[in-house]
């Protein structure tokens, strides 16, 4: 249909929903619908013929697994919930879970109101009205793209709330947990993913913003330091429920409208402030969620789980960075990841120890000082407090993100960091997935260790624990080993493959896509892109593909003529046990036990 068109002037296409509606015309090509209907015969007959010789493979539980699995999904009185810092699944009482999510979160009335039913309808209601306010506002100004985007996501999603689940703290004593807010799918999901493109395009531009730890290493392992060099971290107290949009909204449009570089970016990314302004505001003070049969406003914060969640957290503290550090020539180095910080301290000559001490917890009052005097947070009672910041100790060493970092003489050396409660989950090997996710598994091993450990002493033996842990999980070595080894040679040592895959460059655009569930028991992607070769591109006897007339509007021949398999993930036993959505939610009520805990003594 569209082999031939025009290129066209619109923006990337970076947000993009389907429309369920559009279907494709028949080719006006007899030819190309010819070789079509050859490829859709010839597939089903041979993912028919590859499932009936495969019956026996359909499942890969066990017998006792699957009973397991399906005695779990009918106890309503367990919850399965993950722990956080990825350290397992947990199995909790659900009423325990229930009481968590109040003692934690929910009894904090300066952070969340309850709604009933009704005015959860209500305030859906009307935050549909302000999205068809703003599309309609700045339609004009926003690509076509993006107006689809929104436009169709609010219309899917019409009057949908988020939904709460809960992370178990379980490296905390007592246990604690952690709100997690689902968004996905939500009436604000579109509007929330465009806002987020908008931030980023901002952050893109903002000094001392950390995008990635090989980035950290490269900048710092280059330089030589100092003798008097200290290395130190900064970490936010609960960040996002400590960045309020009635002081963060004022900080981000006056940057824009006044700084120079505010004005620069909003000139050169074409931001309209109009537009932010009204989503950020629309955004962060409409998260509606759902906890079981319950419903909630988070009325102070950042709004959780939103998609500009962090672009909007960096970017509030990136603004007060630039007058800030600056006026500390002490510090040769900064940068910081949301919520953690990374400095290098360097002492001048001129001070003496003690001064330099006072200068440092100076610093510390600076960067603490961020709101302090704006009136949205005046007042004796007023519950909300600006954002805080706690420091370690300036020393030779630090922990970054996932990185040691060392400071030498004058040089620094970074190498990996793994916590010690981390269990290495990775996809067991008799897991329903493509052979191609363990090869990037693998091969992203080693390339972590190249980027990440400045000592090459430092990678092999972090190479050989991961090894060690996929034998855990139940590889092989002799599957495992020459992935290793294939890996190691070329990424490490930079050496040939003996056989290299050639791959062919050609002028067309992108392949054809074929998008699949996948499954042991189908036809592999080799067989695959074999059948099409055979029926569409290059069939016995007939011309080559790329040489058919279209009979389109454009008078082209196809700009595409090789085929790509696609596959997605089933399924797996988290998504079923721990889904956002709860098992229990229509079996367990938890306005009534919500009734019952009117105080905190009740918990």
């Amino acid at each position: 249909m569209f082999s031939g068109a025009p290129a066209t002037d619109d923006e990337p296409l970076v947000l993009y929903k389907s429309n369920p509606n559009w279907n494709a015309d028949l080719p006006e090509s007899e030819e190309i619908l010819r070789r079509r209907c050859d490829f859709d015969a010839e597939l089903r007959l041979l993912f028919a013929t590859k499932r009936v010789k495969n019956t026996l493979q359909q499942s890969n539980l066990l017998p006792y697994q699957d009973a397991a699995l399906q005695w779990l999904l009918n106890q309503p009185d367990i919850t399965i919930l993950s722990a956080d810092k990825n350290l397992g699944p947990v199995a909790m009482d659900t009423k325990k879970y229930i009481n968590y999510a109040f003692k934690d979160h929910l009894h904090d009335t300066a952070t969340y109101r309850r709604l009933t039913p009704n005015e959860a309808e209500a305030k859906m209601q009307q935050i549909r009205e302000k999205i068809d306010y703003f599309l309609l506002s700045f339609e004009k100004g926003l690509c076509k793209h993006s107006y689809n985007f929104i436009q169709r996501s609010t219309h899917e999603n019409n009057n949908c709330p988020s939904f709460m689940y809960l992370l178990a703290k379980i490296h905390k004593t007592p246990l604690k947990t952690r709100a997690i807010i689902s968004y996905s799918g939500s009436l604000c999901h579109g509007l929330a993913k465009w806002l987020s493109v908008e931030l980023k395009k901002i952050i893109a531009r903002m000094p001392y913003v950390a995008t990635s730890s090989a980035n950290v290493v490269r900048d710092i392992s280059s330089r030589n330091w100092p003798s008097r060099s200290k290395l130190f971290t900064m970490d936010a107290v609960s960040m996002y429920t400590n960045i309020h949009v009635g002081h963060a909204l004022p900080v981000i449009l006056n940057f824009l409208r006044t700084h120079t570089l505010g004005k620069t970016i909003q000139k050169e990314e074409q931001i309209n402030l109009g537009r932010l302004e009204f989503a950020l505001s629309l955004i962060m003070q409409n998260n509606v969620f759902k906890f079981g049969d319950t419903f909630w406003l988070q009325t102070a914060g950042t709004a959780m789980g939103t998609p500009p969640a962090t672009d909007y957290a960096t970017l509030y503290y990136a603004i007060y960075e630039l007058a800030v550090i600056h006026r500390f020539p002490e510090i040769h180095y900064y940068c910081r990841y949301i919520d953690d910080g990374f400095c290098i301290w360097v002492r001048d000559r001129s001070k003496s120890r003690a001064q330099d001490n006072a200068r440092f917890e100076h610093f510390k009052s600076v960067i603490n000082d961020f709101g302090t005097d704006h009136e949205f947070f005046s007042g004796e009672d007023n519950p909300l407090h600006p954002l805080e910041w706690t420091f370690s100790d300036r020393s030779n060493y630090s922990i970054f993100l996932d990185l040691e970092i060392k400071l030498f003489t004058n040089r620094i050396a970074t190498r990996i960091y793994e916590k010690e409660l981390n269990l290495y989950l990775y996809l067991p090997a008799h897991s329903c997935h493509p052979p191609g996710v363990l090869k990037g598994l693998i091969y992203g091993f080693v390339v972590r260790a190249k980027n990440l450990c400045t000592d090459p002493e430092d990678r092999m033996p972090y190479i050989l624990k991961c090894h060690s842990r996929l034998l855990a999980r139940g590889y092989l070595d002799k599957h495992i080993r020459p992935i290793f080894n294939d890996a190691i040679g070329k990424i490490l040592h930079d050496i040939e493959p003996d056989n290299p895959r050639i791959r062919h460059t050609q002028n067309q655009e992108d392949p054809i896509y074929l998008h699949l569930k996948y499954s042991p028991s189908d036809p592999t992607a080799h067989e695959l892109q074999s059948l099409f070769k055979a029926t569409i591109s290059e069939p016995i006897n007939r011309d080559h593909f790329s040489a058919v007339p279209t009979l389109n509007r454009y008078n082209s021949t196809p700009d595409f003529h090789t085929a790509c398999v696609c596959y997605s993930a089933q399924k797996n036993i988290g998504s079923l046990l721990s889904p956002r959505k709860h098992r229990w939610i229509d079996s367990i009520s938890v306005s009534n036990i919500a009734d019952n805990l009117n105080t905190q003594d009740d918990l």
